[in-house]
Formats: C-alpha cells, sequence, structure tokens
C-alpha cells in the first residue's frame, strides 16, 4: 500500500521516488543509514561498558591476577566487539534481502548484489563505533564519564571543531577527514549523496560527504588508531 501511495507521487528530477528506497538496490544505502543512528545510539555504548564495567567490578585486575596476560584479556575484547559487528552486519544483510525482495518486482543475483559495498560499509562503521566506545572505555575507564564523552564528542565537539576550523581557520575539505565524520560517511542519509551529485557548489566543503573509497580509507586508518591507542592505553597503565 505505501509503495503504492510513494508512486503516486510526482519524482523530481534526478531524485528517487519514496518507493525506490525500499527496493534493491536503494534499500542497502536506506537501511545503512537507519542503522548508522542505531548503531551510534546503542552498540557504541557497548564499546565503553565491556571495559568500564569490568574496572568498575574489579574483575579486570583479577583476570590479570589468575594468569591472564594484558594481550590476552585485550584481545578477548577485540573479539567480543568483532562478534558484535558480525551480527549486527548479519541482521542488516537479512533485514536488507528480506525488504529488498519484498519491494522489488523483479530482482536477479546482479541486482541483489548492487550495493557498492554496502555491507562491507556496514561492517567497518558498526566496527569503527565500537572501537571509538572502546577506546573511551580503556582512556577513562569510567562509564558515566565515558559516555559522557561519547555523546558529546560525535554530536558537539567534533562538528563544532570542523565548523570552526573551516569558517574561522582555513575553508578546506580536509576538515571532513576528522574520525567520526568519515565513519558516519561510510553510511550517510542517501539524499545527502544525491545533493552532492547536483551540478554548482550549493554546499560549502565542510557540508559535503566524503567518497565512497575515501570513507572507506580514512575510516580505516582510525579504526587502527583506536585499537592501537587502546591497546597501548591498557598496556602502559596501572590496574
Amino acid at each position: 500500500i505505501c509503495k503504492e501511495i510513494f508512486k503516486e507521487e510526482a519524482p523530481v528530477p534526478g531524485v528517487p521516488v519514496h518507493a525506490d528506497i525500499f527496493e534493491f538496490p536503494g534499500i542497502w544505502n536506506w537501511l545503512g543509514y537507519e542503522g548508522n543512528w542505531t548503531v551510534f545510539f546503542f552498540l557504541g555504548f557497548i564499546g565503553i561498558y565491556i571495559v568500564s564495567s569490568e574496572v568498575a567490578n574489579k574483575t579486570l585486575r583479577q583476570n590479570i591476577i589468575t594468569g591472564m596476560t594484558r594481550k590476552e584479556y585485550f584481545m578477548s575484547k577485540i573479539i567480543v566487539i568483532t562478534t558484535i559487528t558480525i551480527v549486527a552486519t548479519l541482521l542488516y544483510i537479512i533485514m536488507a534481502l528480506a525488504i529488498g525482495a519484498f519491494h522489488t518486482d523483479s530482482w536477479g543475483v546482479s541486482v541483489l548484489w548492487d550495493n557498492d559495498f554496502a555491507i562491507f560499509k556496514y561492517f567497518l562503521m558498526t566496527f569503527g563505533y565500537l572501537s571509538f566506545g572502546m577506546f573511551l572505555g580503556f582512556v577513562i575507564r569510567k562509564s558515566g564519564l565515558a559516555i559522557f564523552t561519547y555523546l558529546s564528542y560525535i554530536l558537539f565537539i567534533e562538528p563544532l571543531m570542523r565548523s570552526l576550523f573551516y569558517y574561522k581557520v582555513y575553508e578546506t575539505k580536509a576538515v571532513n577527514y576528522m574520525p567520526m565524520n568519515a565513519i558516519e560517511d561510510l553510511m550517510p542519509n542517501p539524499l545527502y549523496r544525491i545533493a552532492d551529485q547536483l551540478p554548482g557548489d550549493s554546499l560549502p566543503q565542510v557540508g559535503k560527504l566524503l567518497s565512497t573509497n575515501e570513507a572507506i580509507i580514512v575510516s580505516l586508518i582510525y579504526v587502527v588508531l583506536f585499537v592501537g591507542l587502546s591497546y597501548r592505553s591498557f598496556t602502559t597503565r596501572d590496574l
């Protein structure tokens, strides 16, 4: 019913009708964007909790005392966030296939997987949020302060830093390479991609998205950095 209602609207040139977001391949990007918010609000906290809860309950120190090395403990946390990432990605794939198959009149294997690396981008995005949360958990260790820092940085601090630097210091696209912006640009609102492709310079560089390749490369760099700094913080600080 919704599909028929959407199709009654007159399409805007260059912009897909609303029904297209539920069909292949549009569903991959739209569901990824919805998942972006879900992962940010829920799974990112898990990255913090798996570390801060053990610090608060003193089980971290107990594990080390009873014979677990710091490397083994750290790798156990990497396994946890990797497992969560895999499960979240599998749910994303199942939901995208189910919704897309229901709303697409005719499709084949080529249409099914024509998603511009959406599955890998979703996996990387999820792991990025979790690794950032884990990093804050190892550095700050107190769950309340770590969660406050997590939300404040993503929602306010980084966007404010990008805008201030761009408008007050130097107008450059480099501001879009900040960590959480790059991770967000893996699965942005699909309409923003369309806006970027429209002719003219209607948007300043600070408001434009990174390309798919740029977002993937930059996000990979930051994920490695988050994991590396987490390991260094854990192995060099007192328990």
